[in-house]
């Protein structure tokens, strides 16, 4: 026959590996010795501490609820071990070559960080499209060389295909969403991030609430071809723009990336 003292301690051995275990095994131990104690030696209380007793095994459940309420409906990302994360590649979806073609061209289109506006005449679509081609290259190998992994690349979610981003990588309990810019000017309009910071809403919305059980943060990866003047300015305009969004940003400079990694 099993030892209860070594089945319990089994069993709060695997509660205390994430915090929800900790939390399920403070509320049994607490409530199990409050109705030992009142079971066991309410008749040596007296009638005050039977009745404190008596409320408290009434209420602790009530104060429980709320309490955990409040942590399922404002900090259940906090409420897993890294243990407790899947694997990126259950939720996330690589694009098929006409998909990535597609959203390239989308970008292209929609956001060319050409020349600056002063400059009448913009470089063909092409030209820019190359550069984002080597930009998003050069990044994702810088980032590769932060993250120390390889980075998935050109995603969707499985069940949001029309939610894309440049790419993705894990740490051990946080995934980056990562969105690729090119620019040749000192700034990024406002509503461009303002999108981005959306489409990044609606996949935390099906990564947190859905049947996911993971954390994640929107990375936004600038790569400038710009002076240095220009760079400082956009460092600093990135700073007050970004910080209002929550976004997590990187800057890098162009022409740095390519020296840096023109043997790849």
């Amino acid at each position: 026959m099993a030892n209860p003292l070594n089945e319990f301690g089994k069993t709060a051995q695997k509660l205390a590996r994430n915090p929800i275990g900790i939390i399920a095994l403070f509320i049994v131990l607490v409530y199990g010795f409050a109705t030992l104690l009142l079971g066991y030696s309410g008749e040596k209380l007296s009638e005050q501490q039977r009745w404190a007793m008596i409320w408290f095994v009434i209420f602790f459940p009530v104060l429980v609820l709320f309490v955990f309420y409040r942590l399922v409906t404002k900090h259940h990302h906090k409420l897993y071990a890294p243990s407790d994360y899947p694997d990126p590649k259950d939720f996330l979806h690589s694009l098929s070559s006409d998909q990535k073609n597609l959203h390239l061209a989308k970008k292209v289109d929609n956001d060319p960080e050409g020349p600056s506006q002063k400059q009448q005449v913009l470089p063909p679509k092409e030209i820019i499209k190359d550069d984002y081609v080597l930009a998003e290259k050069l990044a994702f190998l810088k980032l590769e060389q932060e993250f120390q992994t390889t980075l998935q690349k050109h995603i969707s979610l499985k069940d949001r295909t029309d939610i894309i981003f440049d790419g993705a990588a894990t740490t051990e309990n946080l995934l980056y969403l990562i969105e690729i810019k090119f620019t040749k000017k000192p700034e990024i309009a406002y509503h461009t991030i303002k999108a981005l910071t959306s489409r990044f809403n609606l996949a935390l919305g099906t990564i947190t609430n859905g049947r996911y059980n993971t954390s994640a943060k929107l990375l936004l990866v600038v790569i400038a071809d710009l002076n240095e003047d220009d760079m400082y300015k956009l460092e600093n305009y990135l700073h007050d723009v970004v910080d209002k969004y929550r976004v997590e940003f990187r800057i890098f400079d162009f022409n740095k990336l390519k020296i840096e990694f023109k043997d790849k």
